[in-house]
């Protein structure tokens, strides 16, 4: 695995002055071919603005004629609310408004990607794809980004109950890989909220093919509260606060641990805190998968 940017292929790009409401496309070349490295940026608004506008840009990703990416830019980037700085080998944001991600995106007849502007504001947008050529086979899949989000989700901390709310972090129905995801949330409450163990349902699984120790130690950071951290596989691009009260955001991708699945994948994560409260979650999860597959999104 290169953690370069990929400069061999064929560079096609997009830019304009996109108003509220609008949206700048670019459509790849056609032919069985991969996209190889994939950047946006975004710039000409003010600096105030930057948290607001980087949310409410959407990227949807076209592969085949199917929706395979759709997410607020901010979280497709891997760093969630604020699109603060990530520094990963398949996920990268300045925060400024440059993203770049480096995940191979497959196709076998045509592709494009869409930034949609639904921030209020104007900005100018550009994006930037390099394709390659790629060899279509039965194993072949599609590069898909899913994003889910629920606000007030309850925090208990009753360690001895088996009570406790599992929540879905992401469900997917058919064949493909799990490669990474990305927690980014609200903690109304005084301080940790993560210590519910996270849950893997693989296809048959009557019980977790992963059973974990909860948040901190699946997103590799040990020992709670955190403060931002950044790590090739993964890390912690945003933590307001040393209680871990306010805005957090842990990010991982699984370069030597994918996780393959037949029929069906389901990510649970048991919310179990130090003391009562609530949480907004919005999760991202980064994943290949069959043309015929279905997810449990919100975008």
């Amino acid at each position: 695995l290169n953690p370069q940017d990929c400069t061999e292929g064929k560079t096609s790009a997009a830019r304009q002055s996109v108003k509220d409401g609008e949206s700048v496309a670019l459509d790849l070349p056609e032919g069985t071919k991969a996209i190889r490295h994939l950047s946006i940026q975004v710039d000409g608004f003010e600096r105030e603005d930057y948290a607001d506008i980087m949310r409410a840009l959407d990227i949807e990703g076209t592969f085949d004629g199917k929706k395979c990416i759709y997410a607020p830019l901010a979280d497709f980037s891997g760093a969630g609310m604020g699109a603060p700085k990530v520094d990963g080998w398949y996920l990268f944001s300045d925060g400024n408004g440059n993203v770049k991600c480096r995940f191979v995106m497959p196709y076998r007849e045509n592709a494009s990607i869409r930034i949609s502007n639904n921030s209020g504001k104007t900005v100018n947008i550009g994006i930037t794809a390099v394709t390659g050529s790629y060899k279509w086979d039965e194993n072949s899949l599609y590069f898909h980004t899913s994003f889910r989000s629920e606000k007030g989700i309850p925090l208990n901390n009753n360690y001895d109950s088996n009570e406790n709310l599992d929540w879905n972090f992401m469900t997917i129905k058919g064949r493909g890989v799990y490669v990474g995801d990305l927690l980014s949330l609200y903690n109304y409450a005084i301080d940790w909220y993560g210590e519910g163990d996270e849950k893997i349902w693989v296809d048959d699984d009557t019980f977790p093919s992963h059973f974990g120790t909860g948040t901190e130690d699946y997103f590799n950071c040990s020992w709670a509260p955190v403060v931002p951290f950044l790590t090739p596989f993964g890390g912690a691009p945003r933590a307001d606060e040393a209680s871990s009260h306010g805005y957090n955001a842990f990010m991982r991708t699984r370069n030597l641990d994918a996780i393959p699945f037949s029929k069906s994948f389901r990510y649970d994560i048991e919310m179990l805190s130090w003391n009562l409260g609530t949480a907004d979650y919005y999760t991202t999860s980064y994943w290949y998968g069959d043309k015929d597959c279905t997810v449990n999104s919100t975008k």
